[in-house]
């Protein structure tokens, strides 16, 4: 009899371990099952579809769509979610996936919310957390797509990362002023959001803090944050933004903000890089003395810090500035002169292309190479401007492709120019080459584009002078030149290559030197 006796007791043991026991529904607030979720907290669902969970201490962990958790089979059932007083701590990924959810309530017990606990509760609409609360863990509301409020407690000093990402019905939050951290995409993709204050003793800011804010229309950023990456991609419809005194470092921070119009530029600033202000409706610009970097655009085929700004008039370079990264201006079609300092020695690829009312530019004397299609398809480019001794020892390929210059005088000390360099300046009538110039750049294909020869399609070239020591006159160098009537070949010139002259038809004199031993058809 006393077997008989312990059994039913030790079955229930046994189910109780196990984390769930399966229980008859009758009445509206009857369970519907139950079970054990923490060394001393159980719980239970109601036929009305609240989750309650009872005891003290902490939960149990449990992982990403983890079958382990208690309630899983009965996730599709809860509409809502009550923690009892006596619940110190909620563990990781306890109550995500219950997109049915729609209510949440947390007791003054509460000190710590673990990773992902609400993970994907899609359907919970707002959200009270205890001013007990002291940790709140990664991604805790990520994707809870129809919060629209959230309280957070004054005990919080940090939001970390992807917290509250995908919550796309947030419309504003008010974040403790004793937070001094916030998360890499905290608060990204939250689309509905208009306006945020951000704390004071702020000092960290993640990337894509707000990525993809569409609704966000402006942000003041607290005077202890010094370096913003990425934090506001994709913001849509903010207008202004006003950055601290003591800010350092942007990294494409405002990248492809089309509303972007006022924003401020701290002493203090001294690196910009990828595409900071790419696709913004910046007027104007004048950077501070600080500045030594404008860093290249973040990847291949990206545009740099101030490229497709449509609205940009006038910049303001200052003295000091050291490098201009690739495509930083890159169509920037508003754009009419520039004027690059002294102190720069560095230009990337494609700087000012497309820069299509750009009709001026002064190059410095300390820049070593005009880069690859630095001023390509610059439509009104006619006037480049390069002091007579320069560091100058290459221009790159289609560096001034299809540019309205009419004349150009390659400073001493260039080596080489590169193919295509000249290639379609149809109105280069006058161009004068130094006798440092020691090779002219063949015909050849970048990234999938032909590029001709170095005088390619120059059709008001009509006389050319090409200095001593060159040994080579590439494939179409001068082809489709159809003007050209006088050409001078310096002594040291062995092979003059394929297509060289190619439909040259008004060449009527050309001079060759001795040292010259082959012709190629």
């Amino acid at each position: 009899m006393k077997k008989t006796a312990l059994f039913p007791a030790l079955l229930l043991c046994l189910v109780m371990l196990l984390g769930v026991l399966s229980l008859p529904a009758h009445a509206e607030n009857d369970p519907v099952a139950a079970g054990v979720c923490g060394d001393s907290v159980t719980w239970t669902l109601r036929t009305d579809g609240l989750l309650i969970l009872e005891g003290s201490g902490a939960t149990y962990d449990y992982g990403y769509y983890d079958a382990n958790i208690p309630w899983y089979s009965h996730k599709d059932a809860v509409k809502g979610i009550e923690v009892c007083s006596g619940v110190t701590s909620i563990g990781t990924y306890l109550f995500s996936y219950l997109s049915n959810a729609t209510s949440l309530s947390l007791p003054e017990t509460l000190s710590s919310i673990g990773d992902s606990a609400f993970h994907y509760d899609s359907s919970l609409k707002a959200a009270s957390l205890p001013e007990s609360l002291t940790s709140l863990g990664s991604g805790a509301f990520m994707y809870c797509f129809d919060l629209e409020s959230i309280d957070l407690p004054d005990g919080l000093t940090e939001i970390k990362m992807n917290t509250f990402s995908g919550c796309r019905s947030l419309k504003s939050v008010e974040i403790p002023a004793g937070v001094t951290e916030i998360g890499r995409e905290a608060f990204s993709s939250n689309h509905a959001l208009e306006e945020i204050t951000l704390p004071e003793g702020l000092t960290v800011l993640g990337s894509s803090a707000f990525y993809w804010c569409e609704s966000l229309k402006s942000i003041t950023i607290p005077d202890g944050v010094t370096e913003l990456s990425g934090t506001f991609v994709k913001c849509e419809a903010l207008e202004t933004a006003v950055l601290p005194d003591g800010i350092t470092y942007l990294h494409s921070t405002f990248n492809d903000c089309p509303a972007l119009k006022n924003v401020n530029f701290p002493a203090s600033l001294e690196t910009l890089e990828g595409g900071v202000f790419y696709n913004c409706a910046i007027e104007s610009a004048e950077l501070p003395a600080g500045v030594k970097t404008l860093g290249a655009q973040m990847y291949d085929n990206t545009g740099g810090v101030f490229a497709c700004c449509h609205s940009l008039k006038s910049v303001t370079l200052p003295e000091g500035l050291q490098k201009i990264g690739g495509r930083a201006f890159y169509y920037c079609n508003s754009l009419t002169s520039i004027t690059i300092p002294d102190s720069v020695t560095d230009i990337g690829g494609e700087a000012f292309r497309d820069c299509t009312h750009l009709t001026e530019i002064n190059l410095p004397r300390s820049l070593k190479a005009i880069p690859s299609e630095m001023c390509r398809e610059c439509a009104l480019l006619k006037t480049v401007t390069i002091p007579d001794k320069t560091a100058m020892t290459e221009i790159g390929f289609w560096a001034f492709y299809k540019c309205p210059i009419e004349s150009f005088h390659v400073p001493a000390g260039v080596t080489r120019l590169s193919e295509g360099a000249f290639q379609d300046c149809m109105h280069l009538a006058d161009v004068t080459l130094p006798d440092s110039l020691r090779e002219f750049g063949y015909s050849t294909n970048h990234g999938g584009e032909s590029v001709g020869g170095v005088f390619e399609g120059c059709c008001a070239l009509e006389s050319i002078a090409i200095p001593a020591h060159l040994k080579t006159l590439s494939s179409d160098l001068f082809s489709d030149c159809t003007v050209l009537k006088d050409v001078t070949i310096g002594n040291g010139t062995t092979l003059v290559s394929y297509s060289a002259f190619y439909n040259c038809a008004a060449l009527k004199s050309i001079v060759l030197p001795q040292s010259l031993k082959e012709i190629r058809s």
